[in-house]
């Protein structure tokens, strides 16, 4: 199910230095990253504080990003309204969720971005992703 996004990502990303990755630790999730860094970070809890320990967190640097996808049968409903953009202590995170065509099959899925993420990369990454509903 990750080929036909793969393809248009692989446009984008291919000519990034340093070296974007790619991981997919099983059939129905991939995470690329580009200038990924460790943070510290006091998460958000559902009532919309800050909780008050302080967790290690993978993010992007300010010139970074994390796309993260997530196979879902079609119709599944997350907690998160989509689309929407959450504004993270270090960066950014979009939020939305695509239809596969032509399957029974969607992505839910987030691009986190640094403050200096180039806005026509943030962009055509986006619109790779949404291109699967096509």
């Amino acid at each position: 199910m990750f080929n036909k996004v793969l393809i248009k990502l692989d446009e984008i990303i291919k000519p990034l230095e340093p070296k974007v990755q790619k991981d997919q630790e099983n059939s129905s999730s991939l995470i690329i990253s580009y200038r990924k860094r460790k943070f510290m970070v006091h998460p958000s809890l559902m009532t919309g504080e800050r909780s008050e320990k302080a967790i290690e967190m993978d993010g992007p640097d300010y010139r970074g990003f994390i796309l993260r996808l997530f196979l879902e049968p079609a119709g599944t409903i997350n907690q998160a309204e989509t689309p929407q953009t959450l504004i993270e202590p270090y960066w950014k995170t979009y939020l939305d969720v695509s239809i596969i065509k032509d399957t029974d099959k969607q992505f839910y899925w987030s691009l986190s971005y640094g403050n200096r993420t180039s806005k026509a990369l943030i962009d055509s990454l986006i619109k790779a992703v949404k291109s699967v509903q096509e």
